[in-house]
């Protein structure tokens, strides 16, 4: 057996079940960071869906470092040869798939219109919205949009926007992106007027920090040499977890906390690519919501601020609300499947037709 096939690697399933664990963060942070009412299970545990809900927020963190890791893989498999090239593969590529849901979002909310006018505005304030939302650069602005969990997609785009321009920086300079990362995630509680600019370059920092995790194999290289060492996985998953506590009970939304959240999110690919990939229900499970990730993003609010909103809050308690959503979201994806499979079908026959057309 040759060497590179006992290399044990962060795959692509590895990536999947990180992002299952960041979206069920994601949906519980949106559920109950409003709500310190609310009881875990009955009458057991007032204040711990909250506690729960700010630890939460590590989802855009555990995101933002996979997407910067995913990117840089890619990269490396496939160099694009010029800024245009990499956002025609990667940037369009992504902000098809957002504007796609923008305008089904935008469908749905024509049922909600009453409630949704009393969120973003009416007249020309809803207007600017939509069309900021539909560039998906809106908060650079400092706006919302018609869904306020997107702001994350402005993140991310400027994210993709520069990234062909400061690799090369990035990769010459490693220490120096590690010392920028912990400089400029203070910004993100810097506010001025209408500029999210700051915010962005806060979040984005997570972004080039997955990226140095991909150079070199830096990530793969560590996993291989604690992988062989149990005792070494089990203080990596002891360490993971003591600051999960401390994070949930000590800390909510201090400014360290993002720091705390990088390490956490690092120790967490650490821990997930080391372990055992055997198949399992639990981890099949995991990497199933993780591979409808993206969905279950865009899609979510609309079921914890509209469609099931009166019914989920009229629940008991926070496991039977978190499933509502759940569930819901998981659906609603089925559906999204379901418009895009007929959509691409209109289009491929459009084309076929066209082709046909020019050469009779």
């Amino acid at each position: 057996m040759g060497t590179d096939k006992l290399f044990i690697r962060f795959e692509k399933e590895d990536t999947n079940v990180c992002k299952a664990i960041a979206v069920l963060l994601m949906l519980w942070h949106h559920l109950f960071y409003l709500h310190p009412e609310i009881r875990l299970i009955g009458d057991i545990g007032e204040g711990i869906p909250l506690h729960l809900a700010s630890f939460g927020k590590i989802c855009v963190t555990i995101f933002t470092v996979l997407s910067g890791y995913g990117i840089m893989c890619g990269e490396l498999r496939c160099l694009s040869k010029s800024w245009i090239e990499f956002q025609r593969n990667r940037t369009f590529k992504l902000y098809k798939k957002y504007l796609f849901v923008v305008i089904i979002t935008l469908v749905i909310f024509w049922f909600f219109r009453e409630t949704w006018a009393a969120s973003v505005g009416t007249g020309l304030t809803m207007c600017y919205r939509i069309v900021l939302s539909l560039t998906g650069l809106q908060y650079i602005f400092l706006n919302m949009g018609i869904n306020i969990v997107w702001w994350y997609m402005s993140m991310i785009f400027v994210c993709y926007l520069s990234f062909p321009i400061l690799k090369p920086v990035v990769l010459k300079y490693p220490i120096w992106v590690v010392l920028g990362t912990i400089a400029v995630i203070p910004l993100a509680y810097v506010n001025i007027p209408r500029f999210g600019g700051l915010q962005i370059l806060s979040w984005a920092s997570g972004f080039y920090i997955g990226v140095l995790l991909a150079d070199q194999n830096r990530l793969n290289n560590f996993v291989n040499k604690i992988v062989l060492n149990s005792l070494a996985c089990k203080l990596i998953f002891v360490l993971m977890m003591l600051l999960c506590i401390f994070r949930v009970y000590y800390v909510s939304y201090a400014v360290y906390t993002r720091y705390i959240d990088v390490i956490i999110t690092i120790l967490l690919m650490l821990r997930i690519a080391a372990s055992d990939k055997k198949d399992g229900v639990i981890r099949r499970g995991m990497e199933y919501i993780g591979n409808i990730s993206m969905d279950l993003y865009f899609i979510h609010i609309i079921f914890v601020e509209y469609i099931t909103k009166n019914f989920t809050y009229s629940l008991t308690d926070s496991l039977q609300m978190f499933f509502v959503v759940l569930i819901g979201s998981i659906a609603a994806h089925y559906l999204l499947d379901i418009i895009r499979y007929f959509m691409f079908k209109i289009i491929t026959v459009s084309k076929f037709e066209r082709v046909i057309d020019g050469l009779d």
